[in-house]
């Protein structure tokens, strides 16, 4: 296999005696990167790989520390790719790191390579994952934390139209049957990972308010909304009714809501306009 592939496209022929074909391949900076970071030496790199190069440096001693747990800087650089770049549809140059974190848009083949380059920096072990997601062909990140395998996807907790005032941790270390449930790639295959670990999931990591009732969650409600809390994230291990505990207020506010099962329980991140 060749390092840091990020595509390659045959086409042929069919011509007299036989067939022509044609390969093209491009290459992600990344091993370039990778390899001037590990051996402090830049000298082979081009000026478009410097430049990223210095913004890969920036950006580590800005939101990330040696002395942080490898979870703690991983989580810094998903948020930080999820804030400074925006989905945008297919176009020319926008496939790749350089675009993601110099002019700020990308497709999930950018946001990936910039994922798996800060891993490799910050020497996190960890692989990309080829697959679909929404019926079309994808690509997203794993990593290995304290021996056990999570997915990472940085693109989905990024999608088109997201909202800037919070984060989404929704694809952030999960299981591969979390990311089965919209995601699919080759689990057979002979060097795909089995991602299984918990303890570095986002509920987990981050330490969501655990509820285990209605009557919990009305509770809670209440003193955000006393509060003029406008965003709240919250794990349950029983069914939550959201439009039921906002009808018990008298406030005047709207609020939106999204749920997503992982780890066997359901994580609700809930936002109010007052």
């Amino acid at each position: 296999s060749l390092e840091g592939i990020e595509q390659i496209k045959c086409e042929y022929r069919r011509v007299k005696g036989g067939f022509n074909v044609s390969v093209s391949f491009s290459y992600w900076d990344n091993y370039a990167i990778v390899n001037a970071y590990k051996t402090q030496d830049t000298s082979a790199l081009n000026d478009r790989q410097l430049e990223l190069y210095n913004k890969y440096i920036e950006i580590l001693n800005e939101v990330t520390s040696p002395s942080n747990p490898d979870c703690k800087n991983e989580l810094a650089i998903h948020d930080y790719l999820v804030k400074n770049i925006s989905y945008v549809e297919q176009e020319n140059g926008i496939y790749n790191a350089y675009n993601a974190l110099i002019n700020h848009t990308a497709v999930c083949s950018g946001y990936t390579e910039c994922f798996k380059t800060f891993m490799d920096m910050l020497g996190i072990e960890n692989t990309t994952i080829s697959g679909t997601a929404g019926n079309e062909l994808h690509i997203w990140n794993a990593v290995k934390l304290d021996g056990e395998w999570y997915q990472v996807d940085v693109t989905w907790d990024d999608p088109v139209g997201a909202s800037t005032s919070y984060i989404d941790h929704s694809y952030f270390n999960v299981t591969d049957t979390d990311m089965a449930v919209d995601h699919s790639w080759d689990t057979d295959a002979a060097n795909q990972i089995k991602a299984a670990g918990t303890k570095y999931s986002y509920a987990n990591y981050a330490g969501l308010i655990q509820v285990n009732s209605q009557k919990e969650f009305n509770s809670l409600l209440n003193s955000f909304v006393k509060n003029k809390t406008k965003h709240f994230e919250l794990a349950s291990n029983t069914t939550i009714d959201i439009k039921s505990g906002f009808n018990t207020l008298n406030t005047a506010l709207s609020y939106s809501y999204k749920n997503v099962s992982r780890n066997g329980q359901m994580i609700y991140i809930i936002n109010i306009t007052y």
